[in-house]
């Protein structure tokens, strides 16, 4: 009674447009009618407590759409109010989509039924590409236009379409959308290129996932670029043919065919294009052709090969062979086998049937010895050869006859022949070697016969083995190399053939020396401020020959550095300012040997900030006076003048630029009696001195009494006369002064060695290297 009353109810509803009352709900759990495959759906459907309810599947009842109803899981929540059911749908999937679900609730008493809003559901699932079963394979002639489809079978929503390209070339590569639901993607090429050659890959996504179809694409012509190298084998029964292939055409080929008439027709090899990308390399077809003789005529039989890909076929390997139906045999006929330099060397080839010989020399068809070889006549399948003018090279030299019948070949016996020669030296002509170190020189020996004997000689006289020289046969040792090994030395080796010698040089590295240098490794100038200067570094001995030469300076504007050649490098310094008192490294490197010479630079003047402190040590009848020099003069001070009223007059060097408080004591300067000197008042005039100037650093006042045991004050009379004495003085000291300037500024008499202003190793990262590397 309850399923035709439902049965009615339904039929009413569906029938006549029942129209939905507010007492019979439908509505998701979720407040989503909105499910992603393969996740269940839950709705419920609820009426009051005097109701029955029933559920509608696509306006249809359990018994007509069985198929969904089977994935319906139900829950009752009925409360004493109302009537309540909660559904599930189960496992959705992508033609679930639009699925409607309404609920019946009929009444109790009366049968009357009532019927709930539609409620569609939206399945969402990823796009889905047709045909997608691996990456595609596309060979697309070039210089054309192409269009190539990605087509998606299903999704929802509408999925979002991209295009990703794995290629050189892409300007040319358009990608279009085109369907209400985005579902086909175009990717055309513009006049295809070589360079379009790549993976071309369409993904498609929306909310539910995503799905990917893969194009690999050669854009060329036929497979013309297929090389094919054949090679063939006989033996009595059997023809084999063996091939190599290496694809390189642009769209690589896909199979090949192969026949040869007569013995094999249109024979196809495929291959794997599964594999992307395609291009096959290297690769070996053995036994592409394996056919018995018995079944083959002898003659020529031409191979043939033709490519194919997608875009066309292309002939690629074309060659005749000749088949033949005898074996032939080779032999070699020869006399003597040992022969002289200068002596010519004869064999004869002989084989069955008309046929024509190569000679193989050393196992080629094709050295300068040929270009030796004289061919006879051939008479009766014999023919003569004379290899001619041997030399010592050809000992050891092997000749074969061949016969060549297409690609089959038939080989005589080899033939090695021996060439007798004098010793044959190898020795290098000139050899260094670093001072006190160990040196050797090798030797290589060839002779023919090799029982020979060695001699070292120097000077035409032999050399003696002793503790520091030994001799070998192959070698020659000095076990510490000096300054007097520089020479010319000969080796002598004898056999029965007679005798060679070979001269070679021994030299002792050496330098590189700096003119300006002498012995010394630095230089102590000095430049007047506001003046341009000069620095000079030339290479007057090195061996090997100097192969960098280089200024080592911190950088400056006013500072510029030329170099003449490999041996003279300048320093030019225009208006010199303090900032150029620096050190300036002249390096010089033969690759073996190197050194440095460092211009220790000052610029500034007279020495006018030089400081000495006097000790004095005087008595009754005698003066000693000792001194201590300290300077703080930009150009410091290099010779400390002394002058004693015409009794001293001496000049002492200071041996190194005094700087940062450093000090020289000059030991005792002034030692005279009171005899010498006389009675009164004396003055010692100190000056100091360099380069650029001098200048007065102290007036010290020496005085003895008359009776010689006392030491006084002067008197206004010798007060008066060193106010005539001094003055004349200071002319005198300036007119030596003067000289003495100009002997040091011709002569460069301040090439001593001093102490840096810097060692090698305080250059900071600001110095920079400056001149010429070879």
């Amino acid at each position: 009674m309850w399923c035709y009353l439902l049965f009615i109810s339904l039929f009413i509803t569906t029938c006549c447009g029942l129209e939905a009352e507010k007492g019979v709900d439908i509505y998701p759990v979720n407040n989503t009618n909105i499910v992603t495959v393969p996740d269940n759906f839950e709705f419920i459907c609820n009426t009051t407590i005097d109701f029955k309810l029933a559920l509608v599947i696509d306006d249809m009842f359990n018994t007509t759409n069985a198929t969904k109803f089977d994935r319906i899981h139900t829950m009752n929540k009925t409360t004493a109010k109302e009537t309540v059911y909660q559904y599930t749908f189960m496992n959705t999937i992508s033609t679930d989509n639009g699925t409607t679900f309404s609920c019946i609730a009929i009444n109790n008493t009366n049968g009357t039924p009532f019927q709930s809003d539609n409620l569609t559901l939206q399945v969402y699932y990823p796009p889905v590409f047709f045909h997608n079963n691996g990456t595609v394979l596309r060979e697309l002639r070039q210089g054309e236009d192409h269009s190539l489809y990605c087509n998606i079978s299903s999704a929802n929503p509408t999925p979002h379409l991209k295009l990703i390209i794995d290629a050189k070339h892409k300007t040319n590569v358009d990608f279009m959308v085109e369907g209400e639901q985005n579902e086909t993607g175009i990717i055309h090429f513009n006049k295809a290129h070589v360079n379009n050659s790549g993976g071309y890959t369409c993904d498609a996504t929306n909310v539910a996932g995503s799905d990917t179809l893969s194009y690999y694409i050669y854009i060329g012509d036929e497979p013309k670029g297929l090389i094919v190298n054949c090679s063939s084998a006989f033996d009595n029964s059997t023809i084999l043919v063996e091939c190599g292939l290496d694809d390189t055409s642009s769209a690589p080929a896909l199979s090949i065919s192969i026949s040869m008439t007569g013995i094999i027709e249109n024979k196809m090899i495929n291959f794997e294009h599964y594999n992307i990308p395609i291009p096959v390399h290297n690769r070996s077809l053995p036994r592409l052709i394996d056919e018995p003789l018995t079944s083959i005529i002898p003659d020529q039989y031409t191979l043939m090969i033709n490519a194919t890909n997608q875009i066309g076929t292309a002939t690629v390997y074309n060659n005749t062979f000749y088949v033949p139906g005898l074996n032939v045999t080779v032999t070699m006929d020869t006399g003597n086998t040992t022969i002289d330099t200068r002596d010519n060397f004869t064999f004869t080839c002989m084989a069955t049937g008309n046929v024509n010989f190569t000679i193989l020399i050393d196992n080629s068809t094709s050295t300068d010895k040929h270009d030796r070889l004289i061919m006879g006549e051939m008479k009766s399948g014999s023919q003569m050869f004379i290899f001619t003018n041997a030399s010592y090279l050809d000992d050891r030299t092997t000749f074969q006859c061949i016969v060549n019948i297409q690609q089959k070949k038939f080989m005589s016996n080899v033939t090695t022949i021996s060439v007798l020669y004098r010793p044959v030296i190898g020795i290098p002509v000139v050899s260094g070697g670093y001072p006190n170190t160990s040196h050797t020189i090798s030797l290589s020996i060839y002779a023919n016969p090799n029982n020979y004997t060695v001699t070292w000689l120097r000077n035409n006289t032999e050399i003696k083995p002793d503790e520091r020289v030994m001799t070998s046969n192959s070698s020659f040792n000095i076990t510490s190399l000096q300054r007097d090994d520089n020479g010319t030395y000969t080796v002598v080796v004898t056999n029965t053939k007679g005798s060679s010698n070979e001269t070679f040089l021994i030299m002792v590295y050496e330098g590189p020396e700096f003119l300006e240098g002498g012995n010394a490794t630095s230089i102590w100038t000095e430049m007047e401020e506001g003046k341009d200067g000069v620095l000079n570094c030339t290479v007057t001995k090195s061996y090997p020959k100097v192969i960098q030469l280089a200024v080592l300076v911190n950088p400056r504007k006013n500072v510029i550095i030329t170099t003449d050649n490999d041996t003279s490098i300048t320093v030019k310094i225009t208006k010199a300012n303090r900032n150029n008192s620096d050190n300036y490294t002249c390096f010089a490197s033969t690759g073996k040997t190197q050194a440095y010479l460092t211009y220790q630079n000052f610029v500034g003047g007279a020495p006018d900030k030089t400081k000495v402190k006097i000790n004095d040590d005087i008595t009754s009848d005698r003066a000693k006076l000792s001194m201590v020099v300290s300077d703080k003069s930009a150009a410091p001070v290099q010779q400390i003048l002394v002058y004693l009223e015409g009794i001293l007059n001496k000049t002492y060097n200071i041996s190194r630029p005094l700087l940062n408080g450093a000090k020289e004591s000059l030991g005792t300067v002034v030692d005279v009696t009171a005899r010498e000197l006389g009675a009164g008042q004396h003055f010692v005039l100190v000056y100091a001195k360099n380069i650029l100037g001098s200048s007065l650093v102290t007036n010290y006042t020496v005085e003895f009494s008359s009776s010689h045991n006392t030491k006084k004050k002067s008197s206004n009379a010798s007060k008066i006369a060193a106010g005539v004495l001094v003055p004349l003085a200071i002319i005198i000291i300036a007119i030596i002064a003067g000289a003495a300037i100009f002997y040091f500024w011709k002569k460069k008499k301040h090439t001593r060695g001093f102490a840096k202003l810097r060692t090698d190793g305080d250059f900071d990262d600001a110095s920079k290297g400056y001149g010429t590397s070879t």
